[in-house]
């Protein structure tokens, strides 16, 4: 529902874990207890995603699979919404450390407040 959007974003979160869930984390992602282990395709796509700019890889390589496309795509966005507050958020000013008014000014909360206010229709980009 709409709660998960109103979370704050940009607020630092400590949390502590065991051995094994760092493990798990390390292994699988976050919440990761049950899933299965992401792909060989997921797992390259990623690393390639985190090192390679696509448009490089788009100049180098003639013929890219499409569903190889699609998850370099996928996995070329950030997933942290904390991550994804600091890249929507054109101002030099740390999200961490601004005032609540300062927070409302940055694009993702007005983002938000656009969403929220139902401004904003099919805001999933599905790459899967």
């Amino acid at each position: 529902g709409m709660s998960s959007a109103k979370r704050l974003c940009c607020s630092r979160v400590g949390a502590t874990n065991s051995s094994n869930d760092n493990a798990s984390l390390f292994l699988f992602g976050p919440g990761s207890a049950g899933r299965t282990p992401d792909t060989l395709l997921d797992i390259t796509a990623k690393v390639v995603a985190e090192n390679i700019p696509f448009q490089r890889i788009e100049e180098r390589y003639d013929r890219i699979p499409e569903p190889v496309q699609r998850r370099i795509i996928y996995w070329s966005f950030p997933r942290d919404e904390r991550d994804i507050c600091m890249y929507s958020s054109l101002s030099r000013v740390s999200p961490v450390s601004t005032t609540q008014e300062q927070q409302n000014n940055l694009s993702f909360y007005k983002g938000l407040k656009l969403l929220e206010s139902g401004c904003v229709e099919g805001v999933l980009q599905d790459f899967i």
